[in-house]
C-alpha cells in the first residue's frame, strides 16, 4: 500500500486512523448513554401506552352513539365530522329560510286576494265600467279619474264662490247703469229730443257747430293778417275812399298776383265764411241752446262710456278684486303658516319660513326666508328646493282642508327623484305624520325610497307593498 521508503505518508495515514477511531469510540460511548436512558424510560412509556389505549378505547365506545345518532360511520374522524355537522346547520338554516319565503309568499298571496277584493268592491261601487279591467290597472284608471274629479271639484266650487260675489257687484253696477240712464233721458228732454237718435242728431250739430266757428275764427285770422292791424269795417271804408282810375297801373300788378296767390286763397276763405254764417243762422242763436247741447254732448260721452266701457271694465275687475282679496284673506294666512313649517322640515331648516310679497311690478309673489333673514325667491331656487316649496304648498293646503272637511287621499308619484337622501328622508316623516290624519300613496320605483321608508321604523303609519308581486 506503501510505497517507497518516506515514512510520511504512513504517518499521516496513522494519524487519519487514530483520529477515526477515535470519533468512533466517541460514538459508541455516546450511543451507550442513550441506550441506557432509552431502557431506563422504557417501563413509563409502555405504562402510558396502556393508558392511552384505554382511555382511546373508551372514547371510541362513547364516539360510536353520537356518531350512529348522526347517521355517520363510527369511524369517522372528527375532522370529517365537524364538517359534517357544519353541512347539517347550514341544511337546517336553509330549510329555516325556505319555510320563512314559504310563509312570505302565503302572505303576499293573501294580500293580493284581499286587495283585489277591495279594488273590486270600490270599482263596483264608484266605477262599474271599469270592472274587468285586472287590479293594478283598476287602481290607475281609479287613480286618474279621482285627479279628474278633484279638479272638476275645485273648478266648480271657484266658479260658484265668483258666481256669488259677482252679482253683489253687477247689481251695484245696474244701480249706477240705471242712474246714468235717467241722467240720459232728462238730456233728451232738455234738449227736447222725442228719442236717442234726435239726442244723437244734436250732438252731431253740436260738433259741427264747434268745426265751423274754429273755421271762422281761422278765416277771422286770415283776414287781420291781410288787412296788417285795421279793423274789418275800416277796411271796407277804406276801399270807397280808393279812386279807380288812379290806379289802373297797380290792379294789372296785384290782379296778377292775386291770380297767382292771393286769389284762391281769398275765394276760399269768402266761401268758407259765408257757409259759416249761413250755418249759424239755421241754429238757434241762443246761448241757452249752446250750453244745453255742450251739456248733452258731456252726458252722452259719458253715457256710452259707462254703457260700453266703464260698466263692463270695472265689474270684472271689482270681481277679479274681490275674488283675489277675499281668497287672500281667508286661505293665504294659515295655509302659508303651514306651508312653511312643511317647507322648514323638508329642506333640513335649510329655510326657516315663507313670506308672501309684491315683486317690482306689483304682482304677488312668493319668498324663501333663510335662518339669518335673507331671503331668495322661487325663481333663484334648484329645481329640488322648488319641488319641495310646491310639496310643502301642496301639503299646507291638504293639512289646512281637513279642519273643515273629511279627509281624502294623499297619492304622489316618485315626487322625490330629485331630493337627496337627506331630504327624501325628512319628507317621509312628513308624510308618514300626515299619515296620522290622513290616508298617504307614494308610488316609488327606487329602492332607495322603500328602504329610507323602512329605515323609518313607523310599522303602525308605513306599509310597503310591492306592486310587482301583486301585478306577478
Amino acid at each position: 500500500k506503501f510505497q517507497g521508503d518516506d515514512i510520511e505518508p504512513v504517518i499521516t495515514y496513522a494519524e487519519q486512523l487514530l483520529k477515526e477511531l477515535k470519533e468512533n469510540n466517541d460514538q459508541r460511548h455516546s450511543l451507550g448513554k442513550d441506550i441506557i436512558r432509552i431502557q431506563r424510560d422504557i417501563e413509563p412509556a409502555k405504562i402510558e401506552l396502556e393508558t392511552s389505549k384505554s382511555a382511546m378505547d373508551s372514547w371510541h365506545k362513547h364516539w360510536k352513539e353520537p356518531m350512529n345518532g348522526i347517521g355517520l360511520n363510527e369511524d369517522t374522524s372528527p375532522e370529517d365530522a365537524v364538517e359534517a355537522l357544519e353541512n347539517l346547520r347550514d341544511c337546517l338554516e336553509q330549510l329555516g329560510k325556505a319555510e320563512e319565503a314559504e310563509q312570505r309568499i302565503d302572505a303576499m298571496d293573501k294580500f293580493k286576494d284581499e286587495f283585489s277584493g277591495d279594488v273590486q268592491a270600490l270599482v263596483e261601487s264608484v266605477a262599474p265600467e271599469i270592472k274587468d279591467l285586472p287590479p293594478e290597472q283598476a287602481v290607475d284608471k281609479l287613480q286618474s279619474m279621482l285627479k279628474e274629479a278633484r279638479d272638476l271639484a275645485t273648478k266648480r266650487n271657484g266658479f260658484m264662490e265668483r258666481m256669488e260675489s259677482t252679482e253683489g257687484d253687477i247689481r251695484l253696477a245696474k244701480v249706477e247703469l240705471d242712474r246714468a240712464l235717467e241722467k240720459f233721458d232728462e238730456l233728451k228732454k232738455t234738449a227736447r229730443c222725442e228719442n236717442d237718435e234726435q239726442l244723437y242728431e244734436v250732438e252731431r250739430n253740436f260738433r259741427e257747430s264747434v268745426d265751423l266757428n274754429k273755421k271762422l275764427s281761422q278765416v277771422k285770422e286770415t283776414l287781420d293778417g291781410i288787412a296788417e292791424g285795421v279793423p274789418l269795417e275800416e277796411l271796407d271804408k277804406q276801399s270807397l275812399d280808393v279812386d279807380p282810375d288812379g290806379l289802373p297801373g297797380e290792379i294789372d300788378t296785384l290782379e296778377r298776383q292775386l291770380k297767382d296767390e292771393l286769389d284762391p286763397l281769398i275765394q276760399k276763405l269768402s266761401e268758407d265764411k259765408g257757409e259759416a254764417r249761413t250755418r249759424l243762422q239755421h241754429m238757434d242763436g241762443s246761448g241757452k241752446a249752446a250750453e244745453k247741447e255742450e251739456e248733452a254732448q258731456q252726458a252722452l260721452t259719458k253715457v256710452r262710456r259707462l254703457a260700453d266701457n266703464y260698466v263692463r271694465l270695472r265689474i270684472a275687475a271689482l270681481v277679479l278684486k274681490k275674488e283675489v282679496d277675499r281668497y287672500r284673506q281667508e286661505n293665504q294666512d294659515p295655509i302659508l303658516k303651514i306651508a312653511t313649517r312643511y317647507f322648514s322640515e323638508l329642506t333640513q331648516e335649510s329655510f326657516s319660513g315663507l313670506r308672501a310679497d309684491i315683486d317690482n311690478s306689483g304682482k304677488p309673489i312668493l319668498i324663501g326666508i333663510y335662518p339669518d333673514g335673507s331671503v331668495k325667491t322661487v325663481k333663484e331656487m334648484s329645481s329640488g328646493t322648488r319641488d319641495q316649496l310646491f310639496l310643502a304648498l301642496r301639503l299646507a293646503t291638504l293639512e289646512w282642508r281637513l279642519e273643515k272637511h273629511e279627509p281624502m287621499p294623499f297619492i304622489a308619484d316618485d315626487i322625490l327623484v330629485n331630493f337627496d337622501d337627506a331630504r327624501a328622508e325628512a319628507t317621509l316623516k312628513a308624510l308618514a305624520s300626515l299619515a296620522e290624519k290622513n290616508q298617504v300613496i307614494l308610488f316609488s320605483h327606487h329602492k332607495q325610497i322603500v328602504e329610507s321608508a323602512k329605515a323609518l321604523k313607523l310599522n303602525n303609519l308605513v306599509f310597503i307593498h310591492p306592486l310587482s308581486n301583486i301585478a306577478s
